[in-house]
């Protein structure tokens, strides 16, 4: 049996979703974008905050909205426009990760049941921000099984004009030894990108075929062939299947390896100033992504 927990005080604001039988955790902290900052599933831990450096940093499971990955200089032209975003790396000179990490989200829905649980949450904006002036209502939606959790991404355009985005996902993804850890990804490109970590071209890879990873440093974006990838630990087996229009995936090792980055995207980085992956948004029409994670822990296989 699923039970949710709406849990407010002063240290947090956050959901807790737990099943009878102790093997899922979930917490979605809701003043951290609707992020799913820990996961167990099949008893196996999954994701969690205590593996990854502070959230500012890494903005582990944060929604990557309206755009993914960085925007250079902060600076794009859309419709004759010329806008400014906040450089929050300040080091690259970009913006980075989208405007919703951070935001608050309401709580709209939960319901724990014998054999799932859901969560939905919400984000309202009302086009205050300067770099991106435009309403819209993001709508997160979790789904919770014994050794799967789906998360849908609902995004409805509430303004009166058309407007640009990408949209995305940032999670990391636990292992207790990533050198003996394997990842099987069907890809055919991938994006290179200079020193401010812009993309400039592409080139041909071989696919990621169940290779152990060893000491492979990865901070790449991949053209997906399929919906589908595979991430494999001492610990657990995980299969993550994401939306058609996600064609995109960024994956990075931080330098701790403690856990890796797998950032399902619609776009490439850039998006705004770059074509590749960028959509449009016309008022009143909604987007919506989906993901799912898959997991069998290797306690119980």
């Amino acid at each position: 049996m699923f039970e949710v927990n709406h849990i407010q005080k002063e240290s947090g604001n956050y959901v807790e979703v737990k099943h009878s039988t102790e093997k899922v955790y979930a917490k979605i902290d809701l003043n951290l974008g609707g992020s799913l900052q820990e996961l167990i599933l099949d008893g196996a831990t999954v994701i969690s905050s205590q593996e990854t450096v502070a959230y500012e940093v890494s903005y582990a499971s944060s929604i990557l909205f309206p755009f993914v990955n960085r925007i250079e200089n902060g600076q794009y032209h859309f419709n004759g426009k010329s806008y400014q975003l906040d450089i929050n790396k300040v080091e690259e000179n970009n913006a980075l990760h989208g405007l919703v990490y951070n935001k608050p989200f309401d709580l709209v829905h939960s319901f724990g049941y014998k054999n799932d649980a859901v969560v939905h949450v919400r984000h309202i904006e009302n086009g205050n921000n300067a770099g991106f002036p435009f309403k819209y209502i993001l709508t997160a939606s979790y789904i919770f099984k014994e050794s799967s959790v789906e998360m849908i991404v609902d995004i409805k355009n509430m303004d009166n004009r058309a407007f640009p985005f990408t949209l995305g996902w940032h999670p990391y993804f636990v292992s207790s030894n990533l050198s003996e850890s394997y990842l099987s990804l069907n890809c055919h490109r991938k994006i290179l990108v200079n020193s401010q970590l812009i993309p400039t071209h592409e080139e041909e890879v071989e696919i990621f075929d169940n290779s152990k990873i060893k000491d492979l440093e990865l901070d790449n974006c991949f053209l997906m062939d399929g919906e589908q990838l595979q991430f494999k630990t001492p610990d657990y087996h995980l299969n993550f299947t994401f939306s058609k229009t996600n064609n995109y995936v960024q994956i990075y090792i931080p330098p701790n390896r403690k856990t890796i980055a797998i950032e399902p995207q619609s776009g490439a980085a850039n998006s705004f100033n770059d074509p590749r992956g960028l959509k449009l948004l016309q008022p009143n029409e909604r987007f919506e992504s989906y993901w799912k994670v898959d997991v069998k822990s290797n306690a119980t296989a």
